[in-house]
């Protein structure tokens, strides 16, 4: 293992942009990131967001820096914008594989020092200039890249089970649907 500064292994892209009403159908804001899965399923506005947003590249990792407890992190089905209250992070390829890159910003190691070093009360905040001064312990790149191979296996079948369970909800909501008809 050897140990970086946070700024070593990540780089925050912090390129805004005004939205624009085209923007609504690419926008992905907090609420869009779900715990405990980097996949993002939901994303868009209904009207045009307000303010400066994030921009953000297909594959880029989309970081809930606000309320940074809840543990939001996803990475980005497409080009488009982010929230403001996020960051838009990316691997810094020299130390570390990109596919071991979201695994590492999800882990419960980095997760933790973000939550820790996060400021306000009301809506505590995770700031790049107390991040990025932070250090971890990264395996080395043949561990890192056998690493993502594994997670990126486990994160794919908790979808596949996601989906089973929604599956599963919706058979039992039709058939109590179906007798309360049938009465």
């Amino acid at each position: 293992m050897t140990r970086y500064r946070f700024d070593q292994i990540a780089e925050n892209s912090t390129a805004k942009k005004k939205p624009e009403d085209s923007d609504r159908e690419r926008y992905v804001g907090l609420e869009h990131l779900d715990p405990g899965t980097l996949e993002v399923t939901r994303w868009g506005a209904e009207v045009t967001p307000k303010g400066d947003k994030l921009l953000m590249k297909k594959g880029d990792v989309l970081f809930g820096r606000r309320r940074a407890y809840q543990k939001k992190v996803g990475i980005a089905p497409f080009d488009g914008i982010f929230s403001a209250h996020g960051m838009v992070l990316r691997p810094k390829a020299d130390v570390v594989d990109p596919m071991f890159f979201p695994f590492f910003i999800s882990s419960d190691m980095f997760l933790d020092e973000a939550i820790r070093v996060s400021v306000g009360s009301l809506s505590p905040t995770a700031n790049w200039k107390d991040l990025r001064t932070l250090e971890f312990d990264l395996p080395s790149p043949g561990k890192q890249r056998e690493l993502a191979g594994i997670l990126s296996e486990a994160e794919s079948l908790k979808g596949h089970y996601r989906k089973l369970l929604t599956t599963c909800d919706d058979v039992v909501k039709s058939q109590f649907g179906r007798r309360r008809c049938a009465a």
